[in-house]
């Protein structure tokens, strides 16, 4: 299952042929985008593009790139590196191409961009901070009781419509902008459970089949509401292919067995900056 509105691509980096950029390239500095979610498997990596909802899985080489783009690079010393780690070609422009095809295919999946570094130096000193639009709860207590299945199959509603019609990243925005104040140690006993079980009626009787997002999302839109650091979880399995989302509270799956999940190599936790549009 792939979150979003469609299932993704997954498969190995397809090259393309090198585009243009503009500007000296001794000035551009190659990184990662904000709301790209990257999981180690092995030796591969599997991307997360929120903007798109998609996935794409990298051989070794695109990902020993990606691991020197996270913190950023530029691309004579992506090539410099690569030589370095794979000394198998002493032929630095054959090399610097495949650097070169390799951007190129990340540009293409909104995965990388590059800044020059000589602009962004001037234009720092003009970063303005933003706003904390996050919104609170009134009162740091526990509700009174859980949310019902009747609140559960609202908010499953709520959720298949706005996945379908805006995606996963501005759904996630908007849940994640209401802050989150109630310890989740206060919980009285089995109420979280009592939430799993709801979500899993609501769902139930929903008249459309629905998927773990879906069901995972839902739980996070009433657990939030209810005031909890509630937190959607992704993940993916390799071999077949496969991804999967839940819920936890706190490091804890909501309604999932830890050993179901165990296949799974997880991307890292989102917050809010990962979701916002720059």
């Amino acid at each position: 299952m792939a979150p979003g509105n469609t299932n993704g691509p997954v498969g190995e980096l397809e090259w393309a042929k090198p585009t243009h950029f503009d500007g000296p390239e001794r000035s551009l500095r190659w990184h990662a985008r904000r709301g790209v979610l990257a999981a180690t498997a092995g030796e591969r990596t599997v991307l997360l593009v929120l903007a798109t909802s998609r996935y794409y899985m990298l051989d070794p080489v695109a990902s020993f790139l990606w691991s020197r783009l996270e913190s950023g690079a530029s691309r004579e010393s992506l090539a410099a590196a690569l030589v370095e780690q794979f000394p198998v070609s002493t032929n630095m422009e054959r090399v610097r191409a495949d650097v070169a095809h390799v951007l190129t295919s990340l540009v293409q999946y909104r995965a990388v961009e590059a800044v020059d570094e000589d602009a962004a130096a001037e234009d720092s000193g003009r970063a303005v901070r933003t706003a904390d639009t996050s919104r609170g709860v009134d009162e740091c207590r526990w509700p009174d009781r859980p949310p019902s299945v009747l609140m559960c199959f609202l908010a499953m509603v709520y959720v298949r419509v706005l996945l379908r019609r805006r995606g996963l990243k501005p759904l996630l925005r908007k849940t994640y902008r209401r802050r989150a104040a109630v310890p989740a140690s206060l919980a009285p006993s089995g109420w979280l459970s009592t939430v799993a079980a709801n979500v899993a009626k609501a769902a139930a009787i929903h008249p459309q089949q629905t998927q773990c997002l879906e069901r995972s999302m839902c739980a996070v839109v009433v657990l939030r509401r209810a005031g909890l650091d509630a937190r959607l979880r992704l993940g993916v399995r390799v071999h077949p292919f496969t991804a999967h989302a839940w819920a936890e509270v706190a490091g804890l799956p909501v309604s999932e067995d830890p050993e179901h999940l165990q296949p799974y190599w997880a991307f890292p936790e989102l917050d809010l900056r990962d979701l916002e549009d720059v």
